[in-house]
This record gives structure tokens, sequence and C-alpha cells, in this order.
């Protein structure tokens, strides 16, 4: 390519929470995110769709005193948009800027259930100060799987977080050794 490869697209994320979802304490959530245009570097030909995922997940207080709670979670996840290998099935249609009829749909096809993500995780707290966390994420399909670990303090509005990942295998993990750090107001 002579020309340089900068792109640029718009994408949006909706999602869904709902407590007390069949049983008591129960939350269940579901989001769509990176629905947007395909991303061209180069030229429009060569665009590729945006990583559309599809997550769905339930948290579930397995243990709650006074100063001691125990929260377990577990998500699936699923990227709609289909490979090259079979052609790009984009959720959002690049000239139209509407969703098309198939993406949501095909990418179910072709043993599509086993390409789902899974992610299990627990978090302890304490007196609602700190709190430390660990999971798993298990994607069969790429071979790919990691363990984190977690702390966060909660003071007043304020909370800091910080994560570690590492991956369980010796095969090449993009995200092994990865840290995460956020600081958050609540209001």
């Amino acid at each position: 390519e002579v020309q340089n490869g900068v792109g640029s697209s718009v994408a949006l994320d909706i999602g869904v929470m709902k407590k007390i979802f069949f049983v008591e304490e129960l939350t269940f959530g579901a989001s769509l995110v990176n629905i947007g245009p395909s991303i061209a570097y180069a030229d429009e030909d060569q665009a590729d769709p945006l990583p559309t995922n599809l997550r769905v997940g339930a948290s579930y207080p397995v243990y709650k005193s006074e100063f001691n709670n125990v929260l377990v979670a577990y998500e699936i996840n699923r990227q709609i948009v289909r490979g090259r290998s079979t052609g790009s099935d984009p959720l959002v249609s690049g000239n139209s800027k509407f969703f098309t009829r198939s993406a949501i749909f095909t990418t179910w096809a072709d043993n599509g259930w086993h390409r789902l993500g899974h992610n299990i995780g627990a978090e302890y707290t304490y007196s609602d100060f700190v709190s430390m966390r660990s999971g798993t994420s298990l994607d069969f399909a790429g071979k790919l799987y990691d363990l984190t670990f977690g702390v966060g303090i909660r003071y007043d509005v304020f909370k800091i977080d910080f994560a570690y990942t590492t991956g369980l295998t010796d095969r090449f993990n993009a995200r092994d050794g990865s840290q995460f750090y956020s600081i958050g107001v609540r209001f």
C-alpha cells in the first residue's frame, strides 16, 4: 500500500440490565457492542466490518453478611460479524447504514453455537470498601484461555480499580500481561 493506513468509523453500544430477574437478587444483563458501518483504512473495497459482539450474562450474590459479600458472575459472548473465510457479513451495511437482514441470524450457522466465549468470575468485598476479584475467559474456538485478578478500593463516591490478565497456555495471547486501571465517581 502506498497510502497511509488511517481509518475512521462510528460505533454504538446498546445494553439492558435487569435486577431481580425471576430470582431474588439475580441480575441479568445483555449488550450489543460496536454496531456501525465497516472501517476502511486505505480504500472502501478493503473495508473491514467492526467486531460487533453480543453479550449475555448474569450475576448472583452467593454469600452476604454485614461486612462480607461474595458475588459470582457468568457471561457468554458471540462475535456477530463473520470472518473473511466466508466473506464479511457486517451487522450494518456500509452503503445503506441500515441493519443487514442476515448478520444477526447467519452468525449462528456453521456451528456458531460452538464459537461462544465464556467468562466466569467471582468478587469478594469487605465492608463495601475493598474488593478482590478473579475470573477466567474461555474462548474455545480461538483457543484463548485467560486468568484475571483484580482489586478495587471504594471511598465515599470514589472508586479505584486495578486488574491483571495472564494467559493459561504457552500459546501466544495478545492479552497476556495486560494491566487495567480505572478511576470512577458515583453520583
